[in-house]
């Protein structure tokens, strides 16, 4: 029965790999330090559920010889041990154990997705094969859970409706900041009383009529998306769907983004509107949550992205890096998405997303229909910024 023994580490990333990507029986997770949590619960419940072994948690104050000796003997059976988690004294301790109990020794290099053999794990290197994960999986790995999706999900093997979506995006790419300007008193109207129903139907009063008298919906009732009629003073939409995507401007860049990134084939995982639970307890009362306009994955690695129609600020860029710090590891990509051409018209918040390792695709990237490329770009590390001044 071959064992697996690693330091636990806080990157879920450095504990979770191994385990998936060997044939391991039982795997022990040594905690220095930690208290139990629910991100080691799930890590425990991932590597449970996706591979047939049994997995054990120790916990130890600290690392000296003296802590680590009485859990090592309890462990028998065909040693390996990763050396990829943990750092400083905790893993320099872990080797001199390892040395000293012979064990075979190894480490997972994330950049190349592969093992290498530190000493006498050549036989597992042949099966070795770099895992992947769910979103919603690599998310529960950092404690939290994914509960719901804010809007609508796409499916797109509804061709027309996919194909409506990306002619609607063809008239907002034409001018974003125009788009965002004629729906927002627009959306106001989807609030009324009247108008709070889930059916085609939208009631225009006679005095706000003028709020659809523009080349927008002319080209929307042109596209046969939406019909006004003017003695009923209402509103007729091709179908709920579509009224219920009005709702928001923002959501149109949004599904923009998913159905484009998913028809790619390039990602493993990818939805839109993702709502996170912080501490994976959902309807526990007072629950911390928050949402991610998109969020998909590459191997291993979770993509947070932030669709902004116009201005991308300060607060957008801590937003999504702070999200890809809380649930993401130390490989998360954060992109903003934007209808902004930020580079020329914002160069400090351009720089200062470069500074941050926030990657800015902008509306030069998507009136050229370069989107799938630049996250490409991104998840293969040959992103270049543009230059500015």
């Amino acid at each position: 029965m071959k064992t697996l023994i690693e330091i636990y580490d806080n990157d879920y990333l450095k504990n979770v790999t191994a385990a998936l990507a060997l044939d391991f029986q039982e795997v022990h997770f040594i905690c220095v330090n930690q208290k139990p949590s629910a991100k080691i619960d799930s890590l425990k419940q991932i590597i449970e559920k996706n591979r047939n072994c049994k997995v054990r948690i120790h916990h130890i104050v600290n690392s000296r010889l003296e802590n680590l000796y009485p859990i090592l003997e309890t462990i028998h059976q065909d040693v390996y041990v990763n050396l990829t988690g943990g750092y400083g004294i905790d893993l320099i301790n872990m080797s001199t154990a390892c040395n000293k109990k012979g064990y075979r020794t190894f480490f997972i290099d994330h950049d190349h997705k592969d093992m290498m053999n530190v000493s006498g794990s050549k036989d597992i290197k042949a099966i070795f094969k770099y895992p992947k994960l769910s979103i919603a999986d690599l998310i529960f790995l950092s404690g939290s859970k994914i509960s719901n999706t804010q809007h609508y999900q796409i499916d797109l093997n509804n061709h027309e409706l996919v194909n409506d979506v990306l002619r609607v995006f063809e008239i907002i790419q034409y001018d974003f900041r125009y788009f965002t300007n004629v729906m927002s008193d627009f959306i106001k109207l989807m609030s009324i009383e009247k108008n709070n129903i889930a059916d085609t139907k939208l009631y225009i009063p006679k005095n706000q009529v003028w709020m659809i008298d523009n080349k927008v919906f002319h080209q929307l009732e042109n596209l046969d998306l939406l019909y006004f009629d003017k003695q009923k003073s209402m509103m007729s939409f091709k179908n709920k769907i579509i009224k219920h995507l009005f709702k928001d401007a923002g959501a149109w860049l949004e599904n923009y983004t998913y159905i484009k990134l998913k028809q790619s084939g390039f990602l493993d995982d990818c939805m839109v509107s993702a709502i996170i639970d912080y501490d994976g307890r959902i309807n526990a009362g007072n629950d911390a949550r928050c949402e991610i306009d998109v969020l998909a994955c590459k191997d291993m690695y979770p993509i947070f992205i932030s669709c902004k129609m116009n201005k991308v600020d300060a607060e957008a860029l801590n937003e999504i890096k702070l999200h890809s710090i809380i649930f993401g590891n130390s490989y998360s990509k954060c992109i903003i998405v934007t209808g902004a051409h930020v580079s020329k018209s914002n160069p400090i918040i351009y720089n200062k997303a470069k500074e941050l390792g926030i990657y800015i695709i902008d509306s030069y990237d998507l009136k050229n229909d370069l989107l799938v490329k630049k996250v490409q770009e991104i998840c293969n590390n040959t992103y270049e910024y543009k230059k500015v001044m």
